[in-house]
Parts: structure tokens; sequence; C-alpha cells
């Protein structure tokens, strides 16, 4: 289990990725923690919508795929780029967005146990148990 997860939602988040492509990648590389790259392409988009729209930038009146999320910045204020080193913000400062920071964490965990479920079935299947 991870010692820390930082919080993915409300202010001084994200900052070190600049674009929804970047995001896209990184939740890629790193999730779900105990076995990184192992969801759908589509999975790894959705996820990435989600907490793009959380933002308050909304993909969903076109579809988020690589080549829109390469020009959807996620910081679209900021004069320079974001650095990753910025200082979190107070605890009281995100009390209100703390409830959408569970629900990406219930959806990820939703698509571990529908993953769970699935192999399951399918084994189950195999053996002729069904």
């Amino acid at each position: 289990m991870p010692r820390y997860v930082p919080p993915v939602l409300g202010p001084n988040t994200l900052l070190s990725v600049n674009t929804a492509l970047e995001l896209h990648d990184r939740i890629y590389q790193t999730m779900p923690w105990q076995e990184p790259a192992s969801l759908s392409e589509k999975e790894y988009w959705d996820i990435t919508a989600y907490l793009v729209r959380e933002r308050g930038l909304d993909p969903m009146r076109d579809p988020l795929d690589a080549n829109r999320a390469g020009n959807l910045r996620l910081h679209p204020g900021s004069l320079s780029e974001p650095a990753a080193s910025a200082v979190p913000a107070p605890s009281s400062a995100a009390g209100p967005l703390r409830a959408s920071g569970y629900v990406v964490v219930a959806i990820v965990m939703l698509i571990g146990l529908l993953g769970l479920a699935a192999g399951f079935l399918l084994r189950r299947a195999r053996r002729g148990d069904a």
C-alpha cells in the first residue's frame, strides 16, 4: 500500500503536470498502484476526463483523446508553467472539494473490483462451473 496519496482535486493540486495529456500519461504510469498500466485505454481516458472536468475544464463536449488532451491546459489562468515543487494549500482550503477526491478513489476502486469480478467469472466459466 502507498504510504502517501497526494490530493488530485482542490487548490494547488496536479501542479507537476501542465496538460491533460501529461495527466493521462502520469495516471497510466502509476495507476492502479499495485499494477500500473493494467486498465484499458478507455478507462485511463475516462479517469483523465473526470479529473479535467472536476477542475472546471469540460472535456464532455468532445471526447478527450491524445490530440485534444495535448492542447488542454490544466492551469489556463497561470502566466507561467506551474512548478512541480509548489507548496500545497492548507487542508482547510480544500474542505468542500474533499468529497470529490473520495469520488475519484471510489471510481478507481470500482474499476478494480469490476476487473476482479470479471476475472473470477472467466475462470469459473472456463472450469465449467457456470
